[in-house]
């Protein structure tokens, strides 16, 4: 976020998704506030990470007062999948 000039106004892990076979899913309910521009090269930016993220939910709505850099609020859902480690023979992960 700090090279892509957004506020960041809300970061909130979400709990309780249950394990999926070989894969743990980890959402977080995110708030950022700043131009679509930079909206842009925020998401562009995750795009290109090594892990792979969904975003889900996205809401965007203008400010009520607006500057250059800070246009619109954008909210939305980031879920990263974390690979899980097969069971092993005794039931316990290695």
């Amino acid at each position: 976020i700090s090279n892509s000039r957004l506020r960041l106004n809300n970061f909130v892990p979400r709990g309780g998704v249950p394990p999926k076979d070989v894969y743990q899913e980890r959402p977080v309910d995110i708030t950022l506030t700043g131009s679509y521009h930079n909206l842009a090269i925020f998401m562009d930016q995750i795009s290109n990470m090594k892990k792979i993220f969904t975003i889900d939910n996205l809401d965007l709505n203008p400010l009520p007062r607006q500057n250059g850099e800070f246009t619109l609020q954008a909210k939305f859902v980031a879920t990263t999948y974390i690979y899980r480690d097969a069971p092993a023979a005794g039931g316990q992960s290695k």
